[in-house]
């Protein structure tokens, strides 16, 4: 993900999260891992001048995006959330009900193949933009 918004000229910070590659730490139980891209984020505002911000995860990234986003406003009011890319979002194991309503345009991509758990739409008027759902039936 981090390469494709690169070709397409946007810049990219991307961290492991703790305990993940050479990361120092322990899994942090979801609320640590919150904290890690919360983390990252306040270390980006500081150094460099950003007033646009898109987040993307994957798998259980895509939970911990949709939290930061979910909370964006309240700690950076400064920046605009432009939009939320959930790759094969972990529905199961991340507790989604906590970084819902979506806060802004997002695109969620899931295979065909696995178990897929589908969740109560939101009305109109809790959800403020439309998601994009892609169902990708293969990949290489």
């Amino acid at each position: 993900m981090a390469r494709t918004y690169l070709d397409l000229g946007v810049n990219v910070l991307r961290f492991n999260f703790r305990g993940v590659g050479q990361s120092d730490g322990q899994y942090g139980d979801i609320t640590g891992e919150v904290q890690d891209c919360q983390s990252a984020l306040k270390w980006l505002t500081q150094h460099q001048d950003v007033k646009r911000l898109f987040l993307a995860g994957f798998s259980f990234g895509a939970y911990v995006a949709a939290k930061v986003a979910y909370e964006l406003k309240h700690d950076y009011p400064q920046l605009s959330m432009e939009h939320l890319l959930l790759v094969a979002p972990s529905v199961i194991n991340s507790p989604f009900e906590h970084a819902t309503p979506l806060v802004c345009p997002t695109t969620v991509i899931m295979g065909v193949i696995g178990v897929m758990v589908y969740i109560r739409r939101p009305s109109s008027s809790t959800c403020p933009k439309r998601a994009t759902f892609f169902m990708v039936s293969w990949c290489s």
